[in-house]
């Protein structure tokens, strides 16, 4: 008597059955066809209004993502990497906050107070400091290729007498609001 024969149960999560239901749905035509493809026939797919987001990364995450990005971006252009510092990284995330706590998007902030300002009080005596700012992007790689089209910001990046980053994302609302500060010490 033949052994029955195993069979797999494979289990899709909710995301995963979602998309092959889309999937399922799309109509591709082979590329060789000539003419308009058959209309398809199929019975209507109940899709969810939304399927559930992937976890999306944290701020620290996203803020060493950004680092990880800039400094791959320096070594294109022939400069070392920066290392992490932070004070830096406090100061940095001190601005995204204040930003999205008090509506503005500035590098100075509304009480004068700008990014050699900010790191000095943050104990880190510098000789050379520069701060990119961005709003809006939900990752770090959309802030790395805007930075790098603007010619303002590419030079920050690209400053080979720079040494030294801290970088912060704050999620609040009108963000993200993203803050990298750059330094050399004296």
């Amino acid at each position: 008597m033949p052994h029955p024969r195993p069979t797999r149960t494979v289990a899709l999560s909710a995301v995963a059955l979602t998309t092959a239901l889309l999937l399922a749905g799309c109509d591709a035509a082979p590329a060789d066809t000539h003419g308009p493809p058959p209309a398809p026939e199929r019975a209507p797919v109940r899709v969810p209004e939304r399927a559930p987001a992937p976890a999306a990364a944290s701020a620290a995450e996203q803020a060493r993502r950004l680092v990880d990005l800039v400094n791959a971006h320096r070594r294109t252009v022939g400069c070392g990497p920066l290392r992490t510092d932070e004070r830096l990284r406090s100061a940095a995330r001190a601005h995204a906050d204040d930003m999205a706590a008090h509506r503005y998007y500035a590098h100075r902030g509304p009480d004068g107070r700008d990014v050699g300002d900010r790191i000095g009080d943050a104990g880190y005596t510098w000789s050379r400091a520069a701060e990119n700012i961005h709003r809006g992007p939900a990752d770090a790689a959309a802030v790395v290729r805007d930075w790098t089209r603007s010619e303002a910001h590419r030079k920050v990046v690209e400053d080979c007498a720079l040494k030294d980053t801290g970088a912060a994302v704050s999620p609040a609302a009108g963000g993200p609001w993203w803050v990298q500060d750059f330094a050399t010490p004296r």
